[in-house]
């Protein structure tokens, strides 16, 4: 797992938030896309949407206590993403 800090993200990165739509809803990250590490489909729409397993993704929980980005890395790296960098501190953080 590679933890960045919430500066470390580039202008135009592409920001995953892993929490699930109700969560989205209410707070987010303003250029974060959600896709829900909760939902069955989650692998499904992450596939469809970013073929190229080498795009850098940058992913988020609530926290670092939380263990959505966790999760979401784990099954990330599963999948055969190698550019996974994980947002230190999570949402709390930015």
């Amino acid at each position: 797992m590679n933890l960045v800090k919430p500066k470390q993200v580039p202008e135009g990165a592409t920001i995953l938030d892993v929490l699930s739509d109700s969560s989205y809803e209410l707070e987010h990250i303003h250029s974060a896309r959600n896709y829900s590490i909760y939902e069955l489909a989650f692998s499904e729409k992450i596939e469809k949407d970013f073929p190229d397993k080498k795009t850098p993704l940058y992913i988020y929980g609530y926290s670092n206590k939380t263990g959505e980005s966790e999760r979401a890395n784990y099954v990330l790296g599963s999948m055969g993403y190698g550019e996974i960098n994980v947002i230190d501190g999570g949402l709390t953080a930015w």
